[in-house]
């Protein structure tokens, strides 16, 4: 079930009163161990629990749980626990998914355009990316993954896998809705196959948005079109000694 940001929700368990035992209705969180929301007897009982936003109610045959003005972190999966005779049963396993306003990427910027570097040296690529959102934003609504393309092939070319990355994100006190990122990508010990240009890709409410790219060159080296003629130029110069 899927609800936006502010929504209220209503799950129902169902309850067998003929029975003498309890009833749980439990929250699940990723890599958590599972919360108890509320407790009641199956039989028909007063008993509720309730919570500013969280509350429970039983009614003929049924024990509901209703969650109001949901949050993110409200984000889990629920299921009621029956507990009769030291048995247990799971009823109505339901997973919320609570969905807030989407972050929009306005720019991405990748600085310089180009980099001149010396074999063996190290180096740090930076990509910013700035976006507007509202204060119920996810604080992770952006991935970013890095690139690298040879100089006659599209920037999706191939992915880079080595290296070190590393991000910082901070609001802007002037205009807390714009949200500014950098991510670093770090190279070691470079050599000749890491000529290319590397593109940061943004990945955002399913779609990819590229960076300008950054060209590495690597100083020092000498191709082999530029052998061929130096090698040319000097047989020739033979011939005419």
């Amino acid at each position: 079930e899927t609800v936006s940001v502010g929504a209220d929700v209503t799950l129902t368990c169902s309850r067998r009163p003929s029975s003498s035992g309890y009833l749980f209705w439990m929250k699940v969180v990723a890599g958590n161990l599972p919360e108890v929301l509320a407790a009641t007897y199956t039989f028909d009982s007063n008993i509720a629990n309730s919570t500013p936003r969280i509350t429970t109610k039983q009614e003929p045959g049924t024990f509901l749980l209703h969650i109001k003005q949901t949050e993110l972190k409200d984000t889990a999966f629920y299921y009621c626990e029956e507990i009769i005779d030291l048995q247990r049963t799971l009823w109505n396993v339901t997973f919320v998914k609570v969905k807030g306003p989407e972050a929009e990427i306005t720019t991405v910027v990748q600085e310089p355009p180009s980099l001149p570097i010396h074999q063996r040296d190290s180096l740090t690529l930076q990509c910013l990316v700035q976006s507007e959102s509202d204060d119920h934003a996810s604080s992770d609504h952006h991935s970013v993954h890095w690139f690298k393309a040879n100089n006659d092939e599209s920037p999706h070319s191939k992915l880079y896998v080595h290296g070190k990355s590393a991000s910082k994100c901070e609001r802007i006190p002037e205009t807390p809705s714009v949200r500014k990122c950098v991510h670093n990508f770090s190279l070691s010990d470079v050599d000749s196959s890491d000529a290319g240009t590397y593109y940061c890709a943004v990945v955002t409410c399913g779609n990819l948005l590229f960076g300008k790219g950054t060209k590495l060159e690597i100083e020092g080296i000498i191709t082999n079109n530029i052998t061929e003629v130096i090698f040319l130029f000097s047989f020739c110069y033979l011939c005419f000694l």
